[in-house]
């Protein structure tokens, strides 16, 4: 907020989970915003993380995050094959500057259809 360097973008992870029926699930991380004051800071290190992974910092671990996403789809009775790991963002203006549209980018795709549940 009062940062030296406050943050220029905002950003959260998203997953198109292509299951072996052919249909397209989308996951989002939490929306750490719409939660309340409590939970947004027990779920700090959550958001941090999702965060350096989708930035590059902890790139090395995006397939385990695909395989982790995929596990959630397993519990819930789904049969995911690929996850593609998609970065979704948007600049943050200066005060009184029209909003600027969101930004999509790739982070990979990843063959999950062996994964153990």
């Amino acid at each position: 907020m009062f940062a030296p360097n406050p943050l220029h973008s905002n950003a959260l992870l998203s997953a198109e989970v292509a299951l072996d029926s052919g249909r397209i699930e989308t996951w989002k991380q939490p929306d750490f915003g719409a939660m309340g004051l409590f939970e947004a800071l027990a779920r700090e290190r959550e958001r941090k993380f999702f965060e350096q992974v989708a930035s590059g910092e902890f790139a090395a671990l995006r397939p385990e995050v695909a395989a982790f996403i995929a596990r959630s789809y397993r519990r819930k009775g789904f049969r995911p094959v690929t996850v593609r790991l998609v970065q979704i963002s948007r600049e943050i203006p200066p005060p009184g500057e029209p909003t600027a549209p969101l930004r999509r980018e790739a982070l990979g795709a990843f063959d999950v259809g062996e994964t153990p549940p």
